[in-house]
């Protein structure tokens, strides 16, 4: 197999430009990938390349049986991940911006990546309220107490037990207080 080239092409002969791409690109350093963007999503491509690689590493997933679950662990991740993060920012002690030659004053890469996961926590936070969680579990935790009252009456009303109607209304009364004491 061939190598890759660089996909650009000659300004004054229009021909495919022979030179090799750099690393993660396209285009030779003489096309455009010297250039900060080019270097910038060269490493994110690349990044994302060997995180592909490590996922396809460990094989098929597990199915996720828990999915309210697993969205309060990886909230709980984000929200580590951001306060690592802020103790990061926060020891650079106020200089959050620095001069570069070429291109000025840039904001620094810890406040831009502690910038980003703030607002990834935010919207992870966000998808979980939006779900009304523990009014869900709430409803839930209520029908499973009504499935079992439901099923206790049907056991109280059998003939086989020979409960009269005001002993079976008097055991239904009481099933029904001491389950909400623990609901």
């Amino acid at each position: 197999m061939t190598p890759r080239r660089c996909t650009g092409h000659s300004t004054r002969t229009g021909r495919s430009c022979k030179n090799y791409p750099m690393h993660g690109q396209a285009v030779c350093h003489g096309h455009g990938g010297e250039s900060p963007q080019a270097k910038r999503k060269a490493n994110e491509r690349l990044a994302e390349e060997r995180a592909r690689k490590m996922l396809a590493k460990l094989g098929r997933p597990d199915p996720v049986t828990d999915p309210i679950g697993e969205l309060q662990q990886v909230a709980g991740e984000a929200t580590a991940w951001s306060q690592l993060l802020r103790e990061k920012v926060l020891a650079l002690e106020g200089d959050f911006r620095y001069e570069h030659d070429s291109t000025g004053e840039q904001i620094r890469g810890e406040v831009q990546i502690y910038t980003a996961a703030l607002k990834q926590t935010g919207e992870i936070l966000a998808r979980i309220i939006a779900l009304d969680l523990e009014a869900n579990r709430l409803r839930l935790e209520e029908a499973k107490v009504l499935i079992l009252v439901q099923a206790l009456d049907q056991v109280l009303g059998s003939r086989e037990l020979g409960l009269t109607s005001s002993q079976r209304t008097f055991a239904h009364t009481q099933l029904v207080k001491r389950l909400e004491k623990h609901t």
